[in-house]
This record gives C-alpha cells, sequence and structure tokens, in this order.
C-alpha cells in the first residue's frame, strides 16, 4: 500500500509537470492520494477542482479570477448589436457595486478546457451570477425605448482560462513538493497532517508551521506521526528581543508607578525621606 502512495505521488509531480497531460487525470490522482493519506482537505479541494463550485458552500479561490469587458447583445428596431461594450457606470445604480469586469470562475476543470477546445475566437462569454435577471429587469426600465438587451456578459480572453488552468498545474506542482519537504526519505506515505500543512501553505496562503516528522520502528521506519506546533518558523518566543522588549515594559511600568507614587505624596504635602 506504501509502494502505491509513493507512485500516485510521483505520478501527481511527473504529470502536473508535463502540460500535455489533462488536469483532470492528474486531479483524480490527487483525490485518490486524499483518500490514502486521509486528509479531507485534499481530497475536498481536489474534488471541487474535479466537480467545480456550482452549488458547494465552498468559497471560489482567488486563483480562479478573470477579468473581461462587460458588454450587451442589443436588439432594436433596425439591427441586432453584438457584444457592445459598456460601463458599469451604465447598469442600475444598485447593480454597479456588484457587476464589474472581473468574475471567479466555478466551472470544473474539465468545462474550462473544453472552452479552449470549442472557442474559434480569442474570447468567450460568461454570464456573471444574476445577469439574465438584471438584463431583464433593465429591460422593464426602458420599455418602449425599441432596445431590448438579448445578453449581458463579460468578454473573457481565451489567454485568461488558460491561465487560470495554468495556476491549477502550479498548485499540484507545489502541494507535491510541500509534502516531499516535511516528509523523511524513508517515507512513502504522507500522513493527514502532511497533506493538511500542504493545502494551508498552497492553497489557503497560510504561513508555514513548524512540523516536526517522527519515524516510527516499530513500523520499519516508513510510518511517522507529524506533530504541527501551530506557529510560524519565525516566529521566536525566547529571542534577545522578545526579553529586552519585556525588560523594558517592566522598567517603564515600575518608574510610571513610582512617579505617580511621587505625585500623589507631594500633593498630599508629605515626603516619603
Amino acid at each position: 500500500m506504501r509502494r502505491r502512495s509513493a507512485s500516485l505521488l510521483a505520478q501527481i509531480e511527473h504529470e502536473a509537470l508535463d502540460g500535455s497531460r489533462p488536469l483532470a487525470e492528474v486531479l483524480r490522482k490527487c483525490v485518490a492520494l486524499g483518500g490514502e493519506a486521509k486528509s479531507a482537505d485534499l481530497r475536498d479541494w481536489a474534488s471541487r477542482e474535479l466537480n467545480g463550485y456550482r452549488g458547494t458552500e465552498a468559497e471560489i479561490p482567488d486563483y480562479r479570477e478573470v477579468t473581461g469587458a462587460l458588454a450587451v447583445d442589443l436588439l432594436n428596431s433596425v439591427r441586432q448589436l453584438k457584444n457592445m461594450r459598456i460601463s458599469s457606470w451604465d447598469l442600475p445604480d444598485f447593480a454597479q457595486e456588484h457587476f464589474d469586469e472581473s468574475l471567479k470562475l466555478h466551472f470544473s476543470v474539465r468545462e474550462l478546457e473544453s472552452m479552449l477546445t470549442d472557442s474559434d475566437e480569442g474570447t468567450l462569454k460568461l454570464s456573471p451570477p444574476g445577469a439574465a435577471d438584471l438584463a431583464h429587469i433593465m429591460n422593464r426600465t426602458q420599455a418602449g425605448s425599441g432596445e431590448q438587451i438579448m445578453s449581458l456578459h463579460l468578454l473573457v480572453s481565451t489567454t485568461a482560462i488558460r491561465g487560470v488552468l495554468d495556476r491549477i498545474r502550479t498548485i499540484l506542482v507545489q502541494l507535491v513538493a510541500e509534502m516531499r519537504a516535511i516528509l523523511p526519505a524513508e517515507s512513502e506515505t504522507p500522513s493527514p497532517e502532511v497533506a493538511d500543512a500542504a493545502i494551508n501553505v498552497v492553497v489557503r496562503g497560510s504561513k508555514r508551521t513548524n512540523v516536526q516528522v517522527v519515524t516510527s520502528e516499530s513500523a520499519g521506519g516508513n510510518s511517522h506521526v507529524v506533530a504541527s506546533h501551530g506557529k510560524s518558523n519565525s516566529d521566536d518566543d525566547g529571542g534577545f528581543w522578545t526579553k529586552a522588549k519585556l525588560v523594558g515594559a517592566v522598567t517603564v511600568g515600575v518608574a510610571t508607578v513610582a512617579a505617580t507614587l511621587v505625585g500623589i505624596a507631594q500633593w498630599q504635602q508629605w515626603s516619603p525621606f
């Protein structure tokens, strides 16, 4: 079983480094590795990338955000205008702060890859959440103008979509690197703590914590226990500056109390000396 886990880790790294391999295949192996490592964080992250963030309570990560140009397809009595650029200032007041030129993509990696394959142009039409309802409201408010909004969307370049996929691929490589940096050379299976620590650092952007790996001689030196101390490596609880600050604070505190007592004594016309 440990040999299979090691090969999974190696396969994930190898296939993530190979830009020709579909990301969905690599992510499925990441789910399998999360199962062997008993890491819910690793399984959940890889599963969300595979299935998309639609209908989940999880927040869409920042690395899935793209920018584009706000546009409408407009129909009037003469002709139909497609992809006519507009500004957020052209929207109703209540919608201006909710609709801008950025969008977090909830699609699965397979859907994102298909967008690039199926696109004959350099741009994609993506609808922000609530865009159809907003278009309906705008049509009602301008009824009788002879114009009708058929679609409200963002024009996003295929390069931006490719950039999101590239960031996900890089994250996979970083996850493997973080796990290998913690695991001892003789260990082959990442523990839940090792896998979770990698997710925290790479995906969530948390600071690295002090992680100690203890090998178990009774298990042939391959199993391990991980203890996370919950603070970054830069923390110092006994350094010179910490002690100096403490001494300084005590000194200032004593001096303040002494000055206060002297002041009270003088006010009472009493001398302690």
